[in-house]
């Protein structure tokens, strides 16, 4: 009896250190994942504030974003009405503040959604998921861009749906980086789907500096203080590691 108990406990003590290390293990495992996502957005976030060709607006979520083609309903025999269907890959956005791209972005805009698929754990991105009421900085690009490799694709796409809604382009985009440039600012609680990471609402100012030095990089170098000031105007760890990442070679000169 002794010896049936004693080996009880030896599998207990094994299953439970065990355990232990399979869950210290994920625990890293995610905290690693955590670290390359943010870095790949900090990646990210400079390389659209260093391309001119990238729109940046601050947005909101409709209630119901779901884009429905511009058709006329149909009825069945038994009249039945059919109502348009909607394009998943397709939502409405509502531009709260246009932080760069001029004034000829519409209010009201639609984003095609590009699914992210990268292979390797150093391509991690955070997933965006548009929840209703949400509230993101997003990092517009153009599906008119020649030079964009999914062009034609995307091309495809508008012509398609051109004759079914007013498409144009003030009002047809895609997220930066193949979906992955939305920068969670508010989230819904009850969102099904939370984002990754929510970064405050003082990184809107923080991009609006950035793109000021960039429109005007002379005022970083009026006075030996003039990195450091502007550096402490950056108020959310994003904002500052893109800073840096921007404007440090400038800084060293």
């Amino acid at each position: 009896m002794k010896k049936i108990i004693l080996k009880q406990f030896i599998v207990t003590i094994a299953i439970t250190l065990l355990f232990t290390f399979n869950s210290g293990t994920a625990q890293k495992s995610n905290i690693d994942m955590d670290s390359i996502a943010y870095n790949n957005v900090v990646k990210m976030a400079a390389s659209a504030l260093n391309d001119s060709s990238i729109s940046i607006a601050l947005c909101k979520i409709p209630e119901r974003p779901w884009f429905r083609e511009m058709a006329p309903p149909r009825r069945d025999s038994a009249g039945s009405v059919f109502i348009s269907p909607s394009d998943p890959n397709i939502i409405k956005t509502q531009a709260i503040g246009i932080l760069r791209g001029g004034n000829n972005i519409d209010s009201l805009f639609y984003l095609f959604r590009m699914w992210l698929n990268r292979e390797g754990y150093e391509n991690h991105f955070p997933l965006v998921t548009f929840n209703p009421g949400s509230e993101f900085i997003l990092l517009l690009d153009s599906p008119f861009r020649n030079d964009y490799y999914r062009h034609d694709f995307l091309m495809e796409k508008y012509e398609k749906l051109i004759n079914k809604a007013f498409l144009n382009s003030n009002n047809f985009f895609f997220p930066y980086y193949t979906g992955a440039g939305a920068l969670y600012l508010y989230c819904p609680e009850e969102a099904k789907y939370p984002p990754q990471f929510i970064y405050s609402k003082e990184l809107v100012d923080d991009f609006k500096t950035i793109i000021k030095l960039q429109d005007n990089p002379s005022l970083l170098s009026e006075s030996a203080d003039s990195y450091d000031a502007y550096y402490s105007l950056m108020k959310d760890d994003l904002g500052k590691r893109v800073f840096s990442r921007l404007f440090d070679n400038l800084n060293q000169e």
